[in-house]
């Protein structure tokens, strides 16, 4: 009968012991291996029952790191070795490391490189460890034969380089005992292989030379059966594994499948479980941005800190590891970016993370069209990822195509529900104001007027356009401005039509102090002015010119008097419906646009081809975007280039810059106006701001200084303003349309005269804040004389 080993709930290092005790009570020369009985004499008995026993232990060691320290403590004690250790074969990165040397688990494992030179060391056979040895070659049978003799390799005939990966294994273990390192290559590597393979080399570092021959012959006739228990052991950590990783799986289904409502939360959790999947330190989810052929990132994480939002990082369809992903369509292993070609480093520096190793995927939904690229940064615990992280990337790629086709599919049915609820919101709004059909009539019969005919300055860049009236005079000047442009009769714009699309428009916008229609009416006549110049005709074509004019028209359509970032910090149903893409109100500017377009006898543009068609709306588009200052801000080097380059007429960036840079001077023409006027329309700007300010402070926030009507110095913001962001756009204006130059020189005029206001009120001691100031006729008085004086001095 056998003796059970029961397993003992004490530390490793007591089961450990405890194991090794049980085990040096066999014969070291016992035959583990019942095919190779004539290397013993030892009878089947003994040699069953050492069999079941070293069973026993590795049912009871599964983990192969405690399974090794038990086998090095009996091979030691059985064969006399100073040193023991295994030399595992990783398949899943073809490499050959060691991790345990004795019972001491190493504080990081030593990796001696490719398999491939452990199996050289065992095809040169004997006492030929050299890679340069070229003598006669033993071929390595795959699998075990008993006919196969044993195969040592004596360390002293190892390269410099694999004798100094043996030397550090050993030392470890020898600096502990206190024994110097020199004598460590005394030693043996001995063949481990199995039915299965090639499992493992077996290092022993002798006593001495004299010992050698003992010690091997001690080890030889269990080398199959210490083989194939490593076998069963790394068999059944990969079982576990595998059933760890399925629960894993089921468990980040459930957690990325329960996110589909929100997409930063749904990328949010694949970075984590993708991590949590292949021991990563970091993940990034690169999204791909068709509109703008680049991989966005907006969820980067840190180690401890998953949920921290760093930044978005926008990176080229065409650059960097990821870029090259996205581009084949092919998974990359990458064990050191910095050695490799396609490495894009810039993103360390900006998010200050150093990359060692890289796995990074790409992701496709069902009909193989790319939907983003994973990127998995530094391997924990190895120097690189294995196949086997490729193998569970590859099979995790499709759970992230799923969830993020189905989060993508989700958001536009919940875009498609706001669209209609907006839609919906339009119609009710233009309902309870609906156009009679004598409106219609009205500017359809007569004819259209001379644009002198509101005034006789009406095409100068210094006349203000609100002072001809309001409502019905702004739909008759509109229609001037339409056809002393040509567009009429050029794109054969029907009368009746563009009539009800002008009062549809008009309808469009809301009763606000500054965002309305007059405000539009504004910005559609200084566009007016630009588009008669020459250059500007010269520059730009006929349907850029058409579409740089109904733009400016329609820029601000049902405005709701607060900023971007009311709307996204309030989550209102448009920041939900645009936040994803920036520019929120700009975005819903353009859908009302378009929403009217689509209405019965409003498309204007119903005579164009197909492609002319979609080239206006393009346009529109584009230009309508560009009334965002934030959007402004960020391409105004580009702007800068192209002023100080030259306009280039052939080149499609220079059109669409100076397409945005005029509907963006459109937009703030009021500060080219003489200054009564100017400051009139600031008082509408900040009567919207501190309304704003109001409703923040509601809801409990701190409004901006701007905002606040306690705190807010209106001169103050003015200058700022007008350094930042006016006084730019009119000088790169003036300088491609030298014609323009004059609108500069009043907002240069414009900014003394706020300069003057503000000295006053600090020397008079008047309060700043508030908009009472503004309506002062003698502090206006004041502040003209003193800028008189001032100019006569400089004369």
């Amino acid at each position: 009968m056998r003796r059970k080993l029961e397993a003992t709930p004490a530390g490793n290092g007591v089961h450990c012991a405890k194991v090794v005790y049980r085990l040096a009570s066999f014969d070291s020369s016992s035959d583990l291996d019942p095919e190779s009985r004539k290397h013993s004499a030892v009878d089947d008995q003994h040699h069953q029952l050492l069999f079941e026993q070293l069973l026993d232990i590795a049912a009871e060691n599964p983990d192969m790191i405690h399974f090794q320290q038990v086998l090095n403590k009996w091979i030691r004690s059985q064969t006399g070795s100073r040193v023991v250790a295994f030399l595992l074969i990783s398949r899943e990165c073809n490499a050959c490391f060691c991790q345990v040397c004795g019972d001491e688990l190493l504080k990081e494992a030593v990796n001696c490189g490719d398999a491939s030179v452990l199996y050289r060391l065992f095809l040169l056979g004997g006492s030929a460890g050299s890679s340069e040895e070229t003598g006669k070659e033993i071929i390595l049978p795959p699998t075990y034969s008993p006919d196969t003799p044993p195969i040592f390799v004596d360390t002293k005939t190892l390269n410099e380089a694999f004798r100094e990966k043996v030397q550090r294994i050993a030392a470890s273990v020898d600096k502990t005992e206190g024994k110097p390192p020199n004598d460590s290559l005394c030693g043996t590597i001995a063949l481990l292989q199995a039915r299965c393979g090639f499992v493992a080399g077996l290092l022993m570092i002798h006593q001495n030379e004299r010992t050698k021959d003992t010690e091997r012959q001690v080890i030889a006739p269990h080398l199959h059966m210490i083989a194939t228990l490593l076998s069963i052991v790394a068999n059944v950590e990969e079982q576990k594994r595998l059933a760890r990783q399925s629960q894993i799986f089921l468990s980040m289904a459930q957690n990325v499948f329960s996110s589909l409502q929100d997409m930063n939360l749904l990328v949010r959790n694949i970075t984590k479980e993708a991590k949590t999947l292949v021991h990563a330190e970091t993940c990034s989810l690169f999204l791909l941005d068709k509109e703008h052929s680049e991989l966005v990132a907006e969820v980067f994480e840190k180690n401890g800190t998953s949920d921290e939002y760093l930044t978005e990082i926008r990176m080229p369809l065409s650059q960097g590891i990821v870029g090259h992903v996205a581009s084949t369509g092919q998974m990359m292993n990458v064990s050191d970016v910095y050695n490799h070609p396609y490495f894009y480093p810039k993103v360390d520096e900006r998010t200050g993370f150093v990359t060692r190793n890289i796995l990074c995927f790409p992701i496709k939904d069902s009909s193989g069209n790319l939907v983003g690229v994973a990127e998995l940064c530094n391997k924990i615990g190895k120097q690189a990822f294995t196949r086997h992280d490729e193998q569970i990337a590859t099979t995790f790629a499709v759970y992230c195509a799923i969830s993020i086709s189905h989060c993508l599919l989700y958001r536009k049915l919940q875009e498609a529900h706001r669209r209609s609820h907006m839609a919906a919101e339009l119609l009710v709004q233009g309902s309870t104001l609906s156009i009679a059909p004598e409106d219609i009539l009205r500017f359809t019969v007569r004819d259209i007027p001379a644009s002198t005919s509101f005034h006789a300055d009406f095409t100068q860049f210094f006349f203000v356009p609100r002072s001809i009236g309001t409502g019905d005079t702004y739909i008759e000047a509109s229609l001037s401005m339409f056809k002393e442009l040509g567009f009429i009769e050029r794109f054969r714009l029907r009368r009746r039509t563009l009539a009800r699309f002008l009062l549809m428009v008009q309808k469009g916008y809301r009763d606000v102090p500054y965002h309305n229609w007059s405000h539009a009416f504004a910005v559609g006549h200084f566009c007016y002015l630009l588009v008669r110049t020459a250059a500007v005709r010269n520059a730009l074509t006929e349907l850029e010119r058409l579409s740089l004019f109904v733009a400016c028209l329609c820029h601000d359509i049902d405005h709701r008097g607060t900023t971007n970032a009311f709307q996204l910090q309030s989550k209102t149903p448009l920041a939900q419906l645009y936040s994803s893409e920036g520019s929120v109100l700009e975005r819903h500017h353009f859908a009302q646009t378009v929403s009217i377009l689509n209405m019965e006898e409003c498309n204007i543009f119903d005579q164009l081809t197909r492609q002319q068609y979609q080239i206006v709306l393009d346009n529109i588009r584009e230009i309508i975007l560009a009334t965002d200052i934030a959007a402004h801000l960020r391409k105004v080097d580009r702007i800068k280039k192209m002023v100080e380059d030259g306009y280039d007429r052939a080149s499609n960036e220079h059109h669409y810059l100076l397409m945005c840079l005029l509907m963006t001077a459109a937009d703030l023409s009021d500060q080219s106006k003489d200054f009564r006027n100017s400051k009139a329309i600031a008082e509408n700007i900040y009567k919207e701001f501190f309304s704003q300010g109001d409703l923040e402070k509601q809801m409990g926030n701190r409004p901006l200084e701007m905002m606040d009507r306690d705190r807010a110095c209106v001169p103050k913001i003015q200058l700022e303003f007008m350094d930042t962001v006016a006084l730019p756009v009119f000088d790169y204006v003036s300088r491609i349309l030298p014609d323009v130059r004059g609108t500069y020189n009043a907002i240069v005029l414009n900014r003394r005269c706020w300069q003057v206001l503000d000295q006053i009120l600090k020397e008079e001691g008047l309060p700043r804040g508030g908009l009472d100031y503004l309506r002062n006729a003698d502090l206006e008085e004041k502040v003209m004389k003193r800028i008189a004086e001032s100019d006569e001095q400089q004369r």
